[in-house]
């Protein structure tokens, strides 16, 4: 995985942990005899990403720091996982733990904000 900002490459990263959530819609009624019933589609899909790595530059420190917009947008987070998932993501939190060998560690979370997509 790596982070763009405005196509340009601005964070390489190390290791990451994503979560998909399609959060159900409980709809069980007196006539489902006890049994949970789930609706078929979701109530609220996100993805949630933790990730650390190497930055290109202070690019991603000025994007965490901005009072506005906090918002890595589409096509920004690519996911090498055989496939692609791009939306619009807000950047949470960004975490400098400091320097090896001239490269600036560092980890960071963001949240999905809108409709993403997986492209295989």
């Amino acid at each position: 995985m790596y982070i763009k900002r405005s196509g340009v490459k601005i964070a390489n990263v190390v290791s990451k942990t994503f979560s998909i959530n399609n959060e159900p819609i409980d709809i069980t009624d007196d006539d489902d005899d006890g049994f949970r019933t789930l609706m078929e589609e979701s109530g609220v899909r996100s993805i949630d990403v933790s990730c650390e790595g190497v930055l290109k530059a202070d690019t991603l420190l000025g994007v965490a720091a901005a009072a506005d917009p906090t918002l890595i947008t589409a096509d920004e987070l690519d996911f090498h996982l055989g496939g692609k998932i791009t939306g619009s993501f807000r950047f949470n939190s960004l975490e400098i733990s400091g320097e090896t060998a001239g490269r600036i560690q560092f980890s960071g979370s963001f949240q999905s904000t809108g409709a993403w997509v997986f492209t295989a």
